[in-house]
């Protein structure tokens, strides 16, 4: 488990950046349930996940 201090928001473009993949990987994984709904979703576009909730499945971050 992260530290709380660690347990940060991480944003699509991070993410893309993180796993080295295009912004239409990230939205075809979310259709296809490859990917953990977003914790948080400002706008349609602008949403991110808790560190912990993409480790939770099984997405390893650098």
């Amino acid at each position: 488990m992260l530290p709380k201090h660690e347990d940060r928001v991480i944003f699509r473009p991070e993410l893309q950046e993180l796993l080295h993949v295009s912004s239409e990987t990230i939205r075809r994984w979310l259709l296809a349930h490859k990917l953990p709904a977003p914790d948080v979703a400002l706008t349609r576009k602008t949403v991110g996940w808790k560190r912990s909730t993409l480790e939770s499945a099984g997405i390893r971050l650098a």
